[in-house]
């Protein structure tokens, strides 16, 4: 009587396995290229599915309305900038920016949420008011008066 084992073993005597064998060199020449190729079309996707996993989120979250103040504020600078080329003509740089702002709630928690540009400007450190925020999403803050 056989037991699971012993029938791998025969399998394995029985299997030329030098015919077969793909050695260091054939591995790197094939397989790598062809994933390299594909490796593209995972970051824009893999982006787009984990964005639409955060708005979906955000959407499913209550809405919340609490007393928060401002701790701080920043701007972040993303600058993408091609290949340098001696064509004057596609020589370019395109910068993005996001505004952020961090706000502690009355138990002490602090959240740093992103802001529209607009609304950047009117919040100042230190300010005190009704914050309004579904899951990661900033919504309103509504200015009350300030705390030192």
């Amino acid at each position: 009587m056989y037991t699971w084992m012993a029938k791998v073993m025969e399998l394995f005597k029985t299997f030329k396995l030098e015919d077969t064998a793909m050695d260091f060199s054939s591995f790197f020449n094939k397989v790598i290229p062809f994933i390299g190729s594909f490796a593209p079309l995972f970051v824009p996707i893999f982006s787009l599915i984990r964005g639409t996993i955060r708005w979906n989120d955000n959407d499913l979250s209550p809405v919340l309305v609490v007393d928060a103040k401002v701790i701080s504020k920043r701007m972040l600078n993303t600058r993408i900038q091609p290949y340098h080329t001696r064509i004057p003509l596609f020589r370019y740089s395109v910068s993005t920016y996001t505004c952020l702002a961090t706000f502690e709630v009355e138990s002490g928690n602090r959240m740093e949420l992103e802001i529209p540009e607009k609304r950047y400007s009117l919040i100042t450190e230190r300010d005190f008011g009704r914050l309004t925020f579904q899951g990661t999403r900033y919504i309103k803050f509504k200015r009350e008066r300030i705390k030192d």
